[in-house]
């Protein structure tokens, strides 16, 4: 349940957001806390592995509106008892929100990819948004896997820019920069990729289709800015786009 009423962020999400873009807070309170302070306040003690706290922190804060549409990981298990009760297990904890709030942000989808198939009905799949987020005027660049089992979380930032810089390009270079940070700090070999595309902005008419199921405006890429936004992907990999 909410309980409480922001113009945007809460205190402690603006602490957390200055302090991930490593810039003053954008609110004027005169209790605000630290930023380390503020993620620990929010919940976030720990868990990240290969990307921090803070990456978690802001990438929720910016995709709260759509944290239920974002990829989910899921399984049935039978519960050993009399009944033998039908039980859904699933990866991704769907949060409340925190707040209620004047302005609401909307991430525009970017892709989604499927780093591997690892068994029959066993993908990998890792959704990619782009966030404006306004006080700050900056875009925020987000990856969403369906359990938390690679990074500890689900969700991370991996990167933003301003509005000055050419939209496609710079979302498109954000997610090539995080591939290659992580082929250096795993030691992947240059040739390892994700295994397919499996949907892009227009591939499946995917803003239209989102903003009907779900009730609420989702923006994607114009069908031109998303091939070009393909184009620019494909330039890291010599995989097969489906």
């Amino acid at each position: 349940m909410t309980t409480k009423s922001v113009e945007l962020f809460t205190k402690e999400e603006h602490a957390a957001i200055a302090g991930w873009l490593n810039i003053e807070p954008k609110c004027n309170v005169p209790d605000m806390p630290h930023a380390w302070d503020a993620l620990d306040e929010l919940g976030y003690r720990g868990k990240a592995s290969g990307y921090g706290e803070d990456d978690a922190a802001v990438a929720d804060m910016v995709l709260e509106r759509i944290n239920d549409t974002l990829p989910q990981w899921a399984s049935v298990k039978i519960r050993e008892n009399d009944d033998e009760e039908a039980v859904i297990i699933r990866g991704r904890e769907v949060r409340a929100r925190l707040a209620q709030r004047k302005i609401e942000l909307v991430p525009k989808y970017l892709m989604t990819i499927n780093w591997a198939d690892s068994g029959p009905g066993l993908s990998w799949p890792v959704a990619y948004h782009a966030t404006w987020v306004p006080l700050y005027n900056e875009y925020i660049v987000t990856q969403s896997a369906d359990c938390p089992d690679a990074f500890g979380y689900c969700d991370f930032d991996i990167g933003h820019f301003s509005a000055t810089d050419d939209f496609v390009t710079a979302a498109a270079n954000a997610v090539k920069e995080d591939w290659e940070w992580q082929r250096q700090i795993y030691l992947l070999p240059p040739t390892s990729d994700w295994e397919r595309i499996r949907s892009s902005a227009t591939a499946l008419g995917f803003s239209d289709k989102r903003s009907r199921s779900y009730g609420r405006e989702n923006k994607s890429l114009s069908e031109r800015d998303n091939a070009v936004f393909l184009q620019l992907i494909k330039s890291f990999s010599y995989r097969h786009i489906s």
